[in-house]
Parts: structure tokens; sequence; C-alpha cells
């Protein structure tokens, strides 16, 4: 790793073994699994003096990986899951979560990011990446009902962030189809935070799936207390798929959080609502149920 550049490479064995129990007719007790991989990755580093005597980079960075293809069906599912096709998924070495499903890869991914330094205090005043993937082979292993990756090239991934003062900051994100020449995800935020005082503005969109605005808030009322709150509507449904509400009391200690929220809880569209107490002690954990910042957060 130097100023300019950095170059790096992986290989590894991943060995994974189950001991199931009520297992379906014919499936074993014991499935394992064992699996290499390489990869290898390297970017450069240009950095150059605006006019305004600022700081702009370039960052061009490729990464190579290979996994080769080993049958899974017979490891049920307990944790694995398909995250969105972001910027991070586009450098992660599984496109699954969790150990369950490892998916065979040989893959090219590149991007280029640009970011604005401010010269005063190191801060990055806007960040821009864009990036692609090229499968050179189609990737076989799936989720449950869920089709595999192809060959060829993926979407282009673009993201832009903005900080428009110390306060506020701006997010987009895209995936752009070259085929279709159409955007197929986009998702726009715009922030405020300070100290406890924040809130959001959201809006995601995925092409023949949902469109969606999302807003949160909390801000502090006085002596420790805080309101907080959340509206996550679908703008095809016209409805509402989640709405929260509630109080936090913070003190020099510990943390109580009293929420109530309302949300749709199956693809027949039946709400369920309910209460959520949840107390945290600082610097140890919480208990109870989800807090409300990870509610408030979630999504983005």
């Amino acid at each position: 790793d130097r100023n300019g550049w950095f170059a790096s490479a992986r290989a590894d064995w991943q060995y994974t073994g189950y001991d199931l129990s009520e297992q379906a007719a014919g499936q074993p007790s014991d499935p394992s699994r064992s699996l290499p991989s390489f990869s290898a990755e390297g970017g450069l580093r240009f950095e150059r003096l605006t006019d305004g005597g600022n700081l702009q980079t370039l960052e061009p960075r490729a990464l190579y990986l290979y996994t080769p293809f080993r049958a899974q069906d017979d490891i049920p599912i307990f944790d694995s899951g398909e995250p969105d096709f972001g910027i991070v998924q586009l450098f992660s070495r599984n496109r699954y979560t969790g150990l369950d499903r490892i998916a065979d890869a040989n893959h090219v991914a590149g991007a280029l990011t640009s970011r604005l330094l401010d010269s005063d205090t190191g801060a990055v005043r806007w960040s821009a990446t864009v990036g692609q993937l090229l499968r050179f082979d189609r990737s076989r292993v799936a989720l449950d009902g869920a089709g595999t990756a192809g060959s060829g090239v993926t979407d282009f991934i673009a993201s832009f962030d903005y900080n428009l003062s110390r306060r506020v900051t701006a997010s987009v994100s895209s995936l752009w189809s070259p085929d279709d020449e159409r955007f197929n995800r986009t998702l726009t935020r715009i922030a405020y935070r300070d100290g406890q005082r924040q809130a959001s503005v959201g809006y995601r969109y995925r092409r023949d799936q949902l469109e969606q605005t999302d807003i949160a808030a909390g801000w502090p009322l006085g002596g420790g207390f805080s309101a907080i709150g959340r509206w996550r509507r679908s703008l095809r449904a016209h409805q509402t798929l989640e709405a929260l509400a509630g109080v936090a009391y913070e003190s020099c200690c510990w943390i109580g959080r009293l929420t109530y929220r309302r949300y749709i809880a199956s693809t027949d569209g039946e709400y369920e609502s309910g209460v959520m107490l949840q107390f945290e002690l600082r610097g140890l954990g919480g208990l109870g149920g989800s807090g409300s910042r990870s509610l408030l957060e979630r999504g983005y």
C-alpha cells in the first residue's frame, strides 16, 4: 500500500459443517461444505488542487474474484439472504449474507470514485462513485425460490453524497441498465443531524416493484425527553407501510424508549401493531425490543 496505489491478493478455504434434526426424508443430518476462494484487488489514487484550493481525488479500483461451484441444496437456509446490489456488494466476496449459501464467482468488478476535500478541515464535501461488474460465468448457487445471476455485465451502480452543510447531507444512489437504457433502482435522501436533533426525507424506487416515501425524525423536548416518529408510505398502493411514534428519555447512565408501531406484516397486506419498551445502559447494551434509533435509520 503506497500513497499513489495499492494492491492485494487473498486465498482462503472455508469449511462449514452442520448437525441438524428434523430433516426431510432423504436429506442428510450432517451436511458439510468445503470451498476455496481467491481474489486479487488493486487501485490507483490521483490528487489535484482545485482553483479554490481544495483537494480533489480520482480513485479507480478493480477486483477479480474466483470461487468454484459447490452444490449446497442439502443445506437449509437459516440466515442467508441477498442484499440490495450496491457499491458495497460490488466488492463483496459473497453476494449472499450469512453462511448457508456461498455463491460461486468468476468476475471482475471495477469502480471509479472522486472526492472533494475541504482544504481547511479535511472534511469530504462530496463523493461520487460509479461502478459495474462483469461476470465471465453464470453464478449457479441460488437461494430457495430465487434465480441465479447470469453472465455478462450488470447494471451500472452510481452514488453521490453531498454535504450541504455541517448538519445537512444529501445522497442519491441508482442502478442504470445499459440494455434497457433506464433506471432500475433509485434511492434519494436528505438528512439533518445536529446532536439529538435528526430528521430525514427519503424516496425509494424499484422498477415494476415499489415506489415509497420515508419520513423520520427525532427531536428533543427538554428535560432529557425527546419525541421520535417515522412514516413510510407506498405511492403505488396509496397506503401506509409503517408508522411509528414514541418518546425517549436519556440520562447520563441509561436510555429508555417507549414506542408504538403499526406496520404491514404479511404479503396479504394485514397490519400488525405493538408497543415496544427498551432500556439501554450506556456502554453495555440494550434490553427489550428494537431501539428507536435503528427503526428510524432502517432502510438506508
